[in-house]
């Protein structure tokens, strides 16, 4: 079971391409916000994150030294939202109170 913890500044574009980064290694688990520091690893996921991450034997990679393909070129697969755990951010309420 393959897991990847893949690491970058805030705002660098982790989450937005969240599901591009999940079919690029083959992945359909996403942890989103993901700190060893309070989390486990959740074997066979995908894990983002912003956090300094400690080499260990899961594979960390650099979200800026990524290579996806552009928009266009990706399948037209989605990742089934079945498998999104619950750590992964999907949408923020609108100011007022609305969700």
């Amino acid at each position: 079971m393959k897991t990847v913890i893949v690491y970058g500044p805030m705002a660098c574009g982790k989450t937005r391409n969240a599901a591009r980064i999940a079919a690029h290694f083959g992945i359909d688990t996403i942890v989103d916000d993901w700190d060893e520091s309070r989390h486990v690893i959740t074997p066979g996921a995908i894990h983002l994150t912003n956090c300094p991450v400690r080499k260990g034997s899961v594979p960390c990679v650099n979200f800026g030294d990524l290579q996806l393909p552009p928009v266009g070129l990706m399948s037209t697969k989605k990742t089934d939202p079945r498998h999104i755990n619950k750590y992964q951010k999907v949408g923020r309420p609108k100011k007022g109170g609305a969700a």
